[in-house]
């Protein structure tokens, strides 16, 4: 198959910084950042301590770079631009599956970046919701 495109970059998500719209186990699909124009609301990828990859969402922008914080925090963070290496495109969770672009992407980018009471209920949704459909399942598994 001589000049197929490349196959896209899937990833599992570590840790809680992105719930509830990225959870812990979901599968984050990646482009190269040059191959994206990065917007706020993105979902982006950069090199964090220790070098492991940091997905985090684009609040803002800052003289040569972005201002990005993960979607369970309070406090944004400052990276270059060529710290990122990647953008996420989709997300993929227990069946479900999002482009981060599409209509409902761009609505959760919104409410994440927005931040404040109505996202933090949201959250707390969320977490009732996975507790509720996690011992839901797991009676059914049994």
């Amino acid at each position: 198959m001589s000049g197929a495109e490349p196959c896209p970059l899937r990833v599992p998500a570590t840790g809680g910084s992105m719930f509830p719209f990225v959870p812990a186990g979901a599968t984050l699909q990646l482009e190269p950042a040059r191959s994206v124009a990065i917007r706020v609301g993105d979902i982006v990828c950069y090199p964090g301590a220790g070098g492991q990859l940091v997905a985090h969402r684009v609040v803002g922008f800052a003289e040569g770079g972005y201002r990005v914080r993960g979607d369970a925090q309070r406090v944004s963070e400052t990276i270059p631009k060529a710290a990122v290496a990647h953008v996420v495109v989709a997300v993929e969770h227990r069946g479900l599956r999002y482009r981060t672009r599409s209509g409902l992407g761009r609505l959760l980018a919104r409410l994440a970046v927005a931040g404040g009471p109505s996202a933090r209920a949201l959250s707390l949704l969320a977490r009732g919701a996975v507790v509720v459909f996690g011992r839901s399942r797991h009676r059914s598994e049994s």
